[in-house]
């Protein structure tokens, strides 16, 4: 239990994975939408299932306020709790694995995830969407947070450009390998 709140987990139905494919999970956490715009671009051209991170307390809809808040979490090391965990986490083998980027870094509710969920023996891919800067260090925290994870190139887009980046998003999971044949 992160926070005082309490657990509740997730059951999602697994994939069945493809002869010689492994399963595969898109978790992605978006504030706005432009993330889960492109979760969606990448669970359907990669398939598996999709997991929703979510704050069991919704970020403010105001991005000054969000800002703000996500800059307090990151000031006292703040882990904010998740709605739900996922209990099925040892079933995948690849996590494509999506949010935005705040402040050249991982959101505070990426971090919970990735602490709450053990990414050891997996591939791992993370996609993500900013404002205009790039992923900043959220590779290299996704990877020192995730040590047994096999880490594979990541994708970005500038969320302005979410809804027309499923060309990308197909050449990057064509390049990677995790292109659903």
């Amino acid at each position: 239990m992160i926070g005082g709140g309490a657990v509740v987990f997730a059951s999602i139905a697994k994939g069945q994975p493809r002869e010689n494919n492994p399963c595969i999970l898109t978790a992605c956490f978006s504030r706005t939408g432009n993330t889960a715009t492109i979760a969606g671009s990448v669970h359907v051209l990669a398939g598996g299932d999709r997991f929703d991170i979510v704050p069991a307390q919704t970020y403010p809809r105001d991005y000054r306020t969000t800002v703000e808040q996500a800059s307090w979490e990151r000031e006292r090391n703040y882990r904010p709790p998740l709605r739900e965990w996922l209990d099925a986490i040892a079933d995948y083998d690849v996590v494509l694995l999506g949010s935005p980027t705040w402040a050249m870094t991982l959101p505070p509710i990426m971090r919970t995830f990735l602490e709450t969920h053990d990414l050891s023996g997996k591939t791992v891919a993370h996609f993500c969407t900013h404002k205009g800067y790039g992923r900043g260090d959220s590779p290299a925290q996704i990877a020192r947070m995730a040590p047994g994870a096999r880490m594979l190139e990541g994708f970005d887009v500038e969320g302005v450009n979410a809804r027309a980046a499923r060309p990308a998003v197909e050449q990057w999971l064509r390049g990677i390998g995790m292109l659903r044949a």
